[in-house]
Protein backbone atom coordinates (compact mmCIF):
# COMPACT_ATOMS: atom_id res chain seq x y z
CA UNK A 1 0.00 0.00 0.00
CA UNK A 2 3.15 1.86 -0.19
CA UNK A 3 2.72 2.75 -3.31
CA UNK A 4 -0.69 3.63 -2.84
CA UNK A 5 -0.37 6.14 -0.67
CA UNK A 6 2.33 7.45 -2.71
CA UNK A 7 0.42 7.97 -5.66
CA UNK A 8 -2.02 9.64 -3.20
CA UNK A 9 0.27 11.46 -2.36
CA UNK A 10 1.55 12.73 -5.85
CA UNK A 11 -2.36 13.22 -6.96
CA UNK A 12 -3.22 15.34 -3.68
CA UNK A 13 0.33 17.33 -4.49
CA UNK A 14 -0.97 18.08 -7.92
CA UNK A 15 -4.30 18.43 -7.04
CA UNK A 16 -3.02 20.53 -4.75
CA UNK A 17 -0.72 22.23 -7.51
CA UNK A 18 -3.56 22.86 -9.45
CA UNK A 19 -5.71 24.15 -6.86
CA UNK A 20 -2.87 26.79 -6.27
CA UNK A 21 -2.25 27.42 -10.01
CA UNK A 22 -5.98 27.75 -10.25
CA UNK A 23 -6.30 30.43 -7.56
CA UNK A 24 -3.29 31.81 -8.68
CA UNK A 25 -5.15 32.16 -12.29
CA UNK A 26 -8.37 33.33 -10.50
CA UNK A 27 -6.56 35.74 -8.80
CA UNK A 28 -4.71 37.35 -11.75
CA UNK A 29 -7.97 37.25 -14.17
CA UNK A 30 -9.72 38.93 -11.56
CA UNK A 31 -7.14 41.64 -11.08
CA UNK A 32 -7.41 41.33 -14.99
CA UNK A 33 -10.58 41.47 -14.86
CA UNK A 34 -10.62 44.32 -12.66
CA UNK A 35 -7.82 46.28 -14.76
CA UNK A 36 -10.07 46.10 -17.56
CA UNK A 37 -13.13 47.18 -15.88
CA UNK A 38 -11.09 50.27 -14.20
CA UNK A 39 -10.01 50.92 -18.15
CA UNK A 40 -13.51 50.42 -19.47
CA UNK A 41 -14.67 53.11 -16.50
CA UNK A 42 -11.91 55.36 -17.89
CA UNK A 43 -12.86 55.21 -20.59
CA UNK A 44 -16.95 55.62 -20.31
CA UNK A 45 -15.62 58.65 -17.90
CA UNK A 46 -13.06 60.43 -20.64
CA UNK A 47 -16.33 59.67 -22.86
CA UNK A 48 -18.89 61.52 -20.48
CA UNK A 49 -16.39 64.16 -20.33
CA UNK A 50 -15.83 64.40 -24.15
CA UNK A 51 -19.19 64.27 -24.85
CA UNK A 52 -20.28 67.14 -22.02
CA UNK A 53 -17.55 69.26 -23.57
CA UNK A 54 -19.01 68.71 -27.01
CA UNK A 55 -22.75 69.46 -25.49
CA UNK A 56 -21.48 72.31 -23.84
CA UNK A 57 -20.03 73.93 -27.25
CA UNK A 58 -22.56 73.20 -29.25
CA UNK A 59 -25.20 75.13 -26.53
CA UNK A 60 -22.74 77.81 -26.15
CA UNK A 61 -22.48 78.09 -29.98
CA UNK A 62 -26.51 77.89 -30.52
CA UNK A 63 -26.71 80.57 -27.67
CA UNK A 64 -24.42 82.55 -29.11
CA UNK A 65 -25.67 82.22 -32.54
CA UNK A 66 -29.22 82.87 -30.90
CA UNK A 67 -27.86 86.47 -29.38
CA UNK A 68 -26.14 87.50 -32.89
CA UNK A 69 -29.50 86.71 -34.76
CA UNK A 70 -31.57 88.32 -32.13
CA UNK A 71 -28.85 91.77 -32.07
CA UNK A 72 -29.22 91.73 -35.69
CA UNK A 73 -33.29 91.08 -35.58
CA UNK A 74 -33.05 94.32 -33.22
CA UNK A 75 -30.68 96.37 -35.40
CA UNK A 76 -32.88 95.59 -38.43
CA UNK A 77 -36.07 96.76 -36.68
CA UNK A 78 -34.48 99.62 -35.33
CA UNK A 79 -33.27 100.79 -38.64
CA UNK A 80 -36.40 99.86 -40.13
CA UNK A 81 -38.29 102.40 -37.42
CA UNK A 82 -35.85 104.87 -38.08
CA UNK A 83 -35.83 105.24 -41.97
CA UNK A 84 -39.42 105.03 -41.59
CA UNK A 85 -39.15 108.32 -39.11
CA UNK A 86 -37.04 109.87 -42.28
CA UNK A 87 -39.57 108.61 -44.65
CA UNK A 88 -42.31 110.70 -42.40
CA UNK A 89 -40.15 113.42 -42.20
CA UNK A 90 -39.14 114.09 -45.97
CA UNK A 91 -42.70 113.25 -46.44
CA UNK A 92 -43.96 115.98 -43.95
CA UNK A 93 -41.76 118.59 -45.66
CA UNK A 94 -42.76 117.89 -49.07
CA UNK A 95 -46.33 118.74 -47.94
CA UNK A 96 -45.23 121.19 -45.82
CA UNK A 97 -43.52 122.74 -48.99
CA UNK A 98 -46.48 121.72 -51.72
CA UNK A 99 -48.65 123.89 -49.43
CA UNK A 100 -46.33 126.95 -48.54
CA UNK A 101 -48.31 130.50 -48.60
CA UNK A 102 -48.16 131.94 -52.18
CA UNK A 103 -45.04 134.63 -51.34
CA UNK A 104 -43.30 132.12 -49.72
CA UNK A 105 -43.40 129.53 -52.29
CA UNK A 106 -42.10 132.23 -55.02
CA UNK A 107 -39.20 132.93 -52.82
CA UNK A 108 -38.49 128.98 -53.01
CA UNK A 109 -38.45 128.72 -56.74
CA UNK A 110 -36.81 132.01 -57.06
CA UNK A 111 -33.97 130.72 -54.98
CA UNK A 112 -34.45 127.25 -57.08
CA UNK A 113 -33.85 128.85 -60.25
CA UNK A 114 -31.02 131.03 -59.42
CA UNK A 115 -29.12 128.33 -57.73
CA UNK A 116 -29.91 125.86 -61.10
CA UNK A 117 -29.65 128.14 -63.48
CA UNK A 118 -26.45 130.15 -64.76
CA UNK A 119 -28.34 132.01 -67.76
CA UNK A 120 -29.77 131.36 -71.13
CA UNK A 121 -31.37 128.46 -70.45
CA UNK A 122 -34.88 127.83 -70.83
CA UNK A 123 -37.52 127.18 -67.68
CA UNK A 124 -40.19 124.86 -68.56
CA UNK A 125 -43.35 124.92 -65.25
CA UNK A 126 -45.25 122.73 -63.71
CA UNK A 127 -48.76 122.93 -65.09
CA UNK A 128 -49.94 124.40 -61.89
CA UNK A 129 -47.12 126.83 -61.68
CA UNK A 130 -47.57 130.29 -62.52
CA UNK A 131 -43.78 131.04 -63.04
CA UNK A 132 -44.54 134.09 -65.27
CA UNK A 133 -42.90 136.74 -62.97
CA UNK A 134 -40.28 134.47 -61.39
CA UNK A 135 -38.80 133.98 -64.22
CA UNK A 136 -38.67 136.97 -65.36
CA UNK A 137 -37.10 138.54 -61.65
CA UNK A 138 -34.59 135.26 -61.93
CA UNK A 139 -33.86 136.19 -65.65
CA UNK A 140 -32.72 140.17 -64.61
CA UNK A 141 -30.04 138.72 -62.14
CA UNK A 142 -28.84 136.25 -64.59
CA UNK A 143 -25.73 136.73 -67.69
CA UNK A 144 -27.93 135.56 -70.75
CA UNK A 145 -31.10 135.53 -68.69
CA UNK A 146 -34.15 132.78 -69.07
CA UNK A 147 -36.41 131.84 -71.17
CA UNK A 148 -39.88 130.75 -70.09
CA UNK A 149 -40.73 127.61 -71.95
CA UNK A 150 -43.80 125.45 -72.36
CA UNK A 151 -45.05 123.77 -68.96
CA UNK A 152 -43.72 120.53 -68.54
CA UNK A 153 -46.42 117.70 -67.79
CA UNK A 154 -43.55 115.41 -66.39
CA UNK A 155 -43.50 117.01 -62.97
CA UNK A 156 -46.13 118.18 -60.35
CA UNK A 157 -44.65 120.92 -59.06
CA UNK A 158 -41.31 123.20 -59.76
CA UNK A 159 -39.98 123.46 -63.16
CA UNK A 160 -37.12 121.67 -65.40
CA UNK A 161 -34.65 123.51 -66.82
CA UNK A 162 -33.16 122.97 -70.41
CA UNK A 163 -29.71 123.91 -71.69
CA UNK A 164 -27.53 123.53 -73.65
CA UNK A 165 -26.79 119.66 -73.71
CA UNK A 166 -28.83 119.36 -70.02
CA UNK A 167 -32.12 118.55 -68.58
CA UNK A 168 -32.47 119.20 -64.93
CA UNK A 169 -35.50 118.17 -62.97
CA UNK A 170 -36.33 120.82 -60.60
CA UNK A 171 -39.96 119.59 -58.82
CA UNK A 172 -39.93 119.41 -55.47
CA UNK A 173 -39.67 115.77 -55.42
CA UNK A 174 -36.17 115.90 -56.94
CA UNK A 175 -35.17 118.74 -54.93
CA UNK A 176 -36.11 116.82 -51.81
CA UNK A 177 -34.98 113.69 -53.09
CA UNK A 178 -31.17 115.04 -53.70
CA UNK A 179 -31.31 117.05 -50.40
CA UNK A 180 -32.44 113.94 -48.97
CA UNK A 181 -29.12 112.05 -51.01
CA UNK A 182 -26.65 114.40 -49.51
CA UNK A 183 -28.39 115.07 -45.86
CA UNK A 184 -28.78 111.54 -45.00
CA UNK A 185 -25.56 110.30 -43.81
CA UNK A 186 -26.00 113.27 -41.13
CA UNK A 187 -29.71 112.36 -40.37
CA UNK A 188 -28.81 108.89 -40.01
CA UNK A 189 -25.79 109.74 -37.81
CA UNK A 190 -27.81 111.70 -35.79
CA UNK A 191 -30.95 109.09 -35.81
CA UNK A 192 -28.66 105.82 -35.64
CA UNK A 193 -25.97 106.16 -32.62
Amino acid sequence: MDNNSGAEKLVATIIEEARAEAAQKETEAAAAVAEIKRRLDEGRDEIKRDYAARAERVREDTVARALTNAELEARKSLLEKKRALMDRAFAEAYKRICTLPEDKRRALLLKLLLKECSGGETVHPAPREDMADVVAEAAEKLPGGLIMGEQDETVRNGFTVEGEGFYKDCSFTSVLEAERESCEPEVASLLFT
